[in-house]
């Protein structure tokens, strides 16, 4: 909720209730991020499921009968929240896109702090551009560590459903109060974090 300026507060809270799978911006982005990873030239999408595939191999490697089950429920309620049909869609890629969309919105969060401001009414090309200069900032290769911006991938695969569903993530972060930062070790995407990807599915 607004407090007193007529902004929200950046709580964890209040970005879990906005951009959970439960809202329409979580589901329309996730949603949008898979078609376009499902319908991207195979020069686009083989890189990068090999590389998901090869970290989840090694995941594999470790996990029980059991925690395989786990994770196939957590999947199904995933699909249920997502409002998706039981059949016809591929695991893989929508684990990518839920990470790729975590990822995304530590980015977007991070935007202001290192001078990007968010684009207002911002036309498919403009978007575009906007995100190119935002994803090719230094800090986000280091934060991404071992992964080298696996998660920017969508800037190869861009459409017109994912620049809608951007311009609505944007637009209600415009409503935050960026000014006044939550104290120190305060972990604002946790919540949104284990809301998207259960622990049952968290370590694939």
């Amino acid at each position: 909720m607004p407090d007193v300026s007529g902004q929200i507060p950046l709580t964890a809270k209040n970005l879990r209730d906005d951009f959970c799978l439960a809202t329409v911006r979580g589901r329309e982005m996730v949603t949008a991020l898979y078609r376009a990873l499902a319908g991207a030239p195979s020069r686009v999408k083989e890189p990068v499921l090999s590389q998901w595939l090869a970290a989840r191999g090694r995941e594999e490697e470790r996990r029980s009968a059991r925690a395989r089950a786990r994770e196939e429920g957590a999947l199904k309620e995933l699909l249920r929240d997502l409002h998706w049909p039981g059949q016809g869609w591929e695991p893989e890629l929508l684990l990518v896109a839920l990470h790729t969309y975590f990822a995304i919105m530590g980015k977007l969060l991070a935007a202001p702090l290192l001078g990007f401001s968010y684009p207002r009414q911002a036309g498919n090309g403009e978007l575009e551009e906007w995100l190119t200069g935002l994803e090719g900032h230094p800090f986000f290769p280091l934060a991404d560590g071992e992964e080298g911006g696996s998660f920017s991938w969508y800037l190869k695969a861009w459409t017109p459903p994912l620049a809608r569903a951007f311009l609505q993530l944007v637009g209600r972060l415009r409503a935050y109060d960026h000014t006044r930062r939550p104290g120190e070790g305060a972990d604002l995407l946790r919540p949104l974090y284990y809301s998207l990807l259960p622990p049952a599915v968290e370590s694939v």
